[in-house]
């Protein structure tokens, strides 16, 4: 698992005359950093640059670190790169710096020469040293493991118990023989809709059934349509509002329904302000439709000609 690596970097200083070892450095890569040996290659080389007073050569087994090495230091601390903040952390000590390619595990009894046999050396401490730094990373507790280990054990128990589960269903074949049902499902019936039944009244169409106006001319009956079968001027509705409402024939075939508080009105067609809450007290003189009205006259002015017959005064 990706989450469970662990690296460890490590470098060894060795004497160019006698080939012998001074020191070895070692640690672990920084948790929040990624723990894979490509990490650890730079941590290394960071380090050991740190670690230098003056100017050396530092050999290293990965290609990365040399060609990184190699390049401007505008290029070394670009936020493209992903090692560049080591590169910042290191910039001071970052003088008179050699880094040099060096092959990774080769034997060093079979080097062919005295400065092959002490690169080879030097490689093969600094190796295992970095192996060996990876133990220094914190260790989970003996409960902590315990734990761990009971959670792997129910894993594995839950898959063993899948397995045997699914030899009791049938299997399913996945070929072309496969029987799939290509029946549609059944829609349910919707009845066609019932059309208008348009009668010219006055100056345009109504329906006899809901009292929806359409305009037109006379001569052409619009299409049919879809009618809801309920009437457009509901008089339930119209007393929850506090409307009052009486209807009165016309003379071009038509009817008036008019609330006697507000004097609003309509033909059928549409509410409009019969639709909300009635308030006669926003009626004024000047506008009150009633004295058309006892004229025998339509409360419209564009109802041009057409009167009211109020012998046919009806209450809703």
């Amino acid at each position: 698992m990706k989450e469970l690596n662990r690296a460890g970097w490590a470098f060894t200083l060795v004497d160019r005359a006698s080939g012998q070892e001074i020191v070895r450095v070692r640690g672990p890569v920084w948790g929040p950093c990624p723990q894979t040996p490509q990490a650890a290659e730079f941590f290394a080389l960071a380090i050991s640059i740190q670690w230098s007073t003056g100017p050396c050569e530092v050999f290293s087994d990965c290609q990365n670190c040399v060609d990184f090495a190699a390049l401007p230091w505008f290029e070394q601390i670009s936020a493209k790169r992903m090692f560049s903040g080591i590169a910042q952390f290191v910039r001071e000590h970052w003088h008179n710096i050699q880094v040099s390619k060096v092959k990774a595990h080769l034997a060093v009894d079979e080097a062919p020469d005295e400065w092959d046999r002490y690169l080879r050396q030097g490689n093969e401490w600094a190796d295992f040293s970095s192996k060996a730094a990876v133990s220094l990373h914190p260790s989970p507790l003996p409960e902590e493991l315990e734990g761990l280990d009971k959670s792997v054990a129910v894993a594995r128990a839950v898959g063993r118990l899948g397995a045997k589960l699914l030899s009791l269903w049938p299997r399913l074949s996945m070929g072309k023989d496969v029987e799939l049902n290509k029946e549609a499902p059944v829609k349910e019936q919707v009845p066609p809709p019932t059309p208008h039944q348009w009668h010219w009244v006055g100056s345009y169409w109504q329906c006899a059934t809901c009292l929806r106006g359409r305009r037109g001319r006379p001569s052409v009956e619009p299409l049919g349509g879809a009618c809801s079968l309920s009437l457009h001027v509901k008089p339930s509705v119209l007393r929850e509002l506090g409307h009052r409402c009486v209807l009165i024939d016309c003379s071009d075939g038509s009817f008036i329904c008019i609330c006697h508080k507000c004097g609003y009105h309509t033909s059928g067609g549409r509410l409009d302000r019969l639709g909300k809450k009635c308030d006669f007290h926003k009626v004024v003189s000047h506008s009150n439709p009633w004295s058309r009205l006892q004229r025998g006259l339509h409360p419209s002015y564009k109802k041009v000609g057409v009167t009211v017959d109020v012998n046919t005064f009806c209450k809703l």
